[in-house]
């Protein structure tokens, strides 16, 4: 039975080289690989790199070597030679050069990118890097101002399976100035039922999402000792849409009403896998057939994005008013919450669980909904695990269906699986490593031995260690499913090192 992660809480750790500067940045590639994806899946596509390739080095364009909000730039030395089960097969010791884009969200990347075959914007070359130092961060800067080229990704990764995105609320829109100093979104394009079918879907995992406050929110304060670490899933869906505006709206763990802060929300853009699969899980919206709570930034009339990220102390009247905005990816959305925690901000964000924040610094942590804890931490020997109990047995059930995407034709001239060129063969591989069942965290050791925060879907993995008990069967849309239970036996483990 084939083998597949569940990146629930990748975490964005610094991409230290297995062996820094073994290909400088002037080596010419034998091959270049372009791929979309969401923000979730970075790490899962660095630990699938090693995998496959000797002596990586990862390549930034933060001006800080702290790891990209924008690419997964990844170059290293073929391992073994490798071919595509269709008669095609590269060589080994070959130098490629893996180019990953997730910002900007995973359906513009990886879904509407790979269906029509359509270009996304990608560093030109290597040349001109300086060296960073490697752990905890990425081994090579690219340049200031580096050249970029647009090329058409030879697959994709996306949080979800594309069906939850093809609605006009999950696609990338547009907005214009509103009433009140609000904006009016419009709704993006969904792709022709042309498109679709170009694509072909793997399943790949199920990746944990949740919500993420400052650290002065969930611990307290000096001058407000009162931790709020659980919310409802109603005050959530009101936080998104836009209906509680202000922290005073809002009860602590102790009852006690919480400080009169106008509140920040680090949201994500339309497009967002993170945004989707949060907003069908807490506002039932778009697909609910009842109808759902609108995303106070995808609203049709006036809403987010508004304001800016405070750059001084907040109070009673900084900011002045409700503020949303738009992240490009998970990294700046928990950098983003960083910030707020370092002001005194109260500020709550979209995040997925694979980035906790003992492997970002902290300043923030994922809060408990409905009671349910995304991670439970133990202390073993010196160092810090997650656990993730609450979603092997269902008790947090806000995780949604990975896919991998890719194309079976020819399509605008972009390679697909069976053209009897290189980017078959690294279809085939990659598709193969991100669904190895050696991938968890919690099966093979703490990154980069094995992806932070990933766990197995029992629908396409062997019941065992990091497998959940309950499924989706691929479908983000339906409801959590038994189908590991008692006959299986006890609930596997999974205790994952964060430090």
């Amino acid at each position: 039975m084939k083998k597949h992660l569940i990146a629930a809480a990748v975490a964005s750790m610094g991409l230290a080289a297995t062996s820094a500067y073994a290909l400088p940045p002037t080596t010419t590639p034998d091959y270049i690989i372009y791929v979309g994806s969401g923000s979730a899946q970075a790490n899962a596509h660095y630990w699938a790199a090693t995998q496959l390739l000797s002596n990586v080095d990862s390549y930034t364009d933060s001006s800080t070597c702290a790891e990209s909000g924008t690419y997964r730039i990844l170059f290293g030395t073929t391992k073994a030679a490798y071919n595509d089960g269709k008669g095609t097969t590269i060589p080994s010791g070959k130098n490629v050069l893996y180019m990953v884009r997730f910002g900007g969200g995973t359906f513009p990347n990886s879904i509407a990118a790979v269906a029509n075959a359509a270009a996304l914007v990608y560093p030109a070359s290597l040349t001109g890097s300086t060296a960073c130092g490697g752990a905890p961060h990425a081994t090579y800067q690219l340049p200031s101002g580096f050249a970029t080229t647009t090329q058409i990704p030879d697959f994709g990764t996306s949080d979800e399976e594309v069906a939850l995105f093809n609605n006009s609320l999950n696609v990338v829109g547009s907005y214009s100035a509103g009433p009140g100093g609000t904006q009016i979104f419009h709704p993006g394009t969904t792709l022709a039922a042309s498109a679709v079918a170009n694509l072909s879907q793997v399943p790949l995992y199920e990746n944990i999402l949740g919500m993420a406050v400052t650290n002065v929110v969930y611990n307290g304060t000096t001058s407000f000792p009162h931790p709020k670490t659980n919310f409802t899933k109603p005050e959530l869906a009101a936080i998104l849409s836009g209906s509680i505006t202000n922290w005073n709206q809002l009860f602590a763990d102790d009852g006690t009403v919480m400080p009169n802060q106008a509140m920040i929300l680090e949201d994500r853009t339309p497009g967002s896998g993170t945004k989707a699969g949060i907003t069908q899980a807490l506002l039932l919206s778009p697909t609910s057939p009842n109808g759902g709570l609108t995303p106070y930034n995808e609203n049709l009339t006036g809403g987010g994005p508004v304001g800016t990220r405070p750059s001084s102390a907040c109070s009673s009247s900084n900011p002045s008013a409700f503020t949303d905005l738009n992240n490009g990816s998970n990294t700046v959305v928990f950098q983003g919450l960083q910030a707020d925690n370092t002001n005194g901000c109260l500020a709550i964000g979209i995040l997925g669980a694979e980035f906790p924040p003992e492997v970002q610094g902290g300043g923030y942590q994922l809060v408990k909904i409905n009671g349910a804890d995304p991670y439970s931490r133990i202390t073993s020997g010196g160092h810090v695990y997650a656990t993730y109990a609450n979603e092997i047995n269902g008790t947090y059930d806000i995780f949604v269906s990975n896919s991998f995407n890719y194309r079976t034709k020819s399509i605008n001239g972009g390679g697909y699986l069976g053209d009897h060129t290189a980017h078959s063969v690294f279809i085939n591989i990659f598709m193969s490593e991100l669904g190895n069942g050696n991938l968890p965290g919690g099966v093979s050791g703490q990154f980069p031995l094995g992806v932070t925060g990933t766990l197995l879907d029992p629908s396409v993995s062997n019941f065992g260690d990091c497998v959940t008990t309950g499924t989706h069967f691929g479908n983000s849309l339906a409801p959590l499913q038994l189908f590991a239970d008692a006959t299986f036996g006890a609930a596997p483990a999974c205790n994952d090192q964060l430090q």
